[in-house]
């Protein structure tokens, strides 16, 4: 039985540390998005006008 607790605990521990590891991604790839929309406002020419906000 206390093996079988101990399994658990591990599988509980695996999922909440994948869990965070996801949300950290899913939030570096939020940061790469907005640096990317903010770069794509710049052109060879040096800076644009940024598109109005909507």
């Amino acid at each position: 039985m206390a093996t079988a607790v101990e399994e658990q605990k591990e599988i509980t521990d695996f999922i909440a540390a994948e869990e965070e590891r996801i949300a950290r991604e899913l939030e570096e790839a939020r940061r790469r998005a907005e640096l990317e929309a903010r770069l794509g406002q710049i052109t060879e020419a040096g800076w644009v006008l940024p598109s109005p906000e909507q």
